[in-house]
């Protein structure tokens, strides 16, 4: 009889410890609902860009930039209690930026002519169209 290198036991348990730790980091991240500042917001998937526009503007927040996927922005709005107005306009949970930071941003590109990819932090602050500066991260 050949014995196994591994047993499905073992298999099963990392693949569970694995998907529960998946399913759990959203809530773990999640702000509170009187949350501020710049916060990354996660929408449906299926939800179109327009939606997730109308849904930050009707938070009263500003989009600062897209996430890694289609269905997360980061967004900004100093006044208290702007986590909680983004889940009543549709967001499925909110994000402190700083911890959901490495996993669901990008880091700006810079293309030289080498072809070499160059990552350049983003901005401190950025000016809106008002001549505001908002902090970016």
């Amino acid at each position: 009889m050949v014995k196994k290198a591994y047993s499905n036991g073992g298999l099963l348990t990392a693949l569970a410890l694995w998907l529960s730790t998946m399913l759990a980091t959203p809530w773990i991240l999640a702000t509170p609902d009187g949350a501020s500042g710049s916060l990354t917001a996660v929408f449906s998937p299926d939800a179109s860009n327009a939606d997730m526009m109308l849904a930050v503007a009707k938070a009263g927040g500003l989009v600062l930039r897209a996430g890694r996927f289609d269905n997360i922005l980061v967004v900004y709005d100093e006044k208290p209690g702007f986590s909680g107005r983004l889940k009543e306009a549709g967001a499925w949970t909110i994000l402190d930026t700083r911890l959901a930071a490495g996993c669901l941003l990008i880091p700006d590109i810079v293309r030289q002519k080498t072809n070499r990819i160059q990552l350049t932090p983003p901005p401190a602050r950025v000016e809106t169209a008002s001549g505001a500066s908002l902090p970016t991260g």
